[in-house]
């Protein structure tokens, strides 16, 4: 091969990878319409529908502390979804229900395993989210009761809400500010004055440890029943769960919104508790970002829906994560991919879509 030619084939493969190379670039610009934030303004959010092909190839579920009810199933739950729908999916620990819906609205967590007070909340920008504004939020299931348990030392003489005067109650906590909601309506409800009781300020389960050493007298523990905190405080040491009485419920229940319902406290789930306790309670739910595709929310709504044994055997609470549950007054509006998978097993009708064009307003 003459030296002319070997030069004219190299100057062509060179002009050859030029030209790919160029393509590449102008295909990865066209791709990044986002802004550099990796988000979008909430008008683009409401505007766009999820892509119905595409599936996200991993997510994280935002979900509670370590050890908490919450963590267990978000955990078990990103498990199950890794081996069944073929999504790596991990849980990650966030501290308490606002932080975790922020974290879901601003995509740094696809999923988020909240209570509906502060889903609702944020969905609405109403409340502690109402400087923020409306959060963009979709909902995929519902699930166990988060209950707000006045647990206290039995050696502080509190046998009722009335003894709370003058004593010291872990009654707020900054990243959940429900904790403090349902402390004021309890107050409220017994004719107690918010000054006439230490409110102590805690954060993310450092109540049941201020319970445990006596710097605090109780706490308004926020959790799902048997959670493993409240089993370590009350196996080492001596506490008792206040039961609320039914008429003084139904003012706190009314004071506090429809977010909130009437929980139970299951006799003996913890050692000295005999007796059945009735508390204020949130259902929980698992929100999703409305811009997470389709196909991706679809294969973990089938996921959650379609393997019952395998959630129920994940925690005590995992029985409650139901079809039931979840069409039954549903808060927040649903994903398509959700619905998708709901309309597949005929489980979506005409009432259902009513309600969803209504919450979508």
């Amino acid at each position: 091969m003459n030296l002319f030619r070997l030069k004219s084939i190299t100057k062509v493969l060179c002009l050859l990878l030029i030209s790919g190379l160029f393509m590449v670039v102008m295909v990865g610009c066209q791709g990044s319409t986002t802004s550099s934030e990796g988000g979008s303004t909430e008008g683009d959010q409401a505007s766009t529908a999820p892509s119905e092909g595409d599936k996200t190839d991993a997510i994280s579920i935002g979900t509670g502390s370590i050890g908490s009810v919450f963590y267990v199933l978000c955990v078990g739950m990103a498990d199950l979804i890794t081996k069944e729908a073929n999504i790596s999916a991990n849980a990650e620990p966030m501290a308490g229900s606002d932080a975790t819906v922020r974290a879901v609205a601003d995509r740094v967590v696809e999923f988020g395993m909240v209570n509906a007070s502060s889903g609702v909340s944020a969905y609405l920008g109403e409340n502690q989210f109402k400087e923020e504004g409306r959060k963009p939020l979709r909902l995929v299931a519902v699930g166990h009761q988060s209950l707000r348990q006045l647990v206290v030392r039995k050696d502080r003489n509190i046998n009722t809400p009335e003894d709370l005067v003058s004593k010291n109650i872990a009654g707020r906590r900054r990243a959940l500010q429900d904790v403090e909601l349902v402390f004021n309506a309890i107050l409220e409800a017994y004719g107690i004055p918010k000054e006439q009781v230490n409110n102590v300020e805690l954060g993310d389960t450092e109540e049941t440890e201020a319970v445990a050493i006596g710097t605090v007298d109780g706490a308004i523990a926020a959790a799902g029943i048997r959670a493993s905190d409240l089993i370590e405080l009350s196996e080492g040491t001596d506490v008792k769960f206040i039961s609320i009485p039914e008429d003084k419920l139904s003012l706190i229940l009314d004071k506090l919104g429809p977010a909130f319902i009437k929980g139970t406290i299951p006799a003996n789930s913890y050692r000295g508790q005999t007796e059945d306790v009735s508390v204020p309670a949130i259902p929980v739910l698992l929100l999703v970002n409305p811009d997470v595709p389709e196909e991706t929310v679809y294969q973990v709504a089938k996921t959650i829906f379609g393997n019952p044994d395998k959630i129920t055997a994940l925690h005590a609470e995992g029985d409650k994560w139901t079809l039931e549950n979840t069409l039954k007054n549903f808060p927040i509006p649903f994903h398509s991919g959700a619905i998708k998978y709901f309309k597949e097993i005929n489980a979506w009708n005409d009432e259902l879509e009513n309600r969803q064009n209504q919450l979508s307003q």
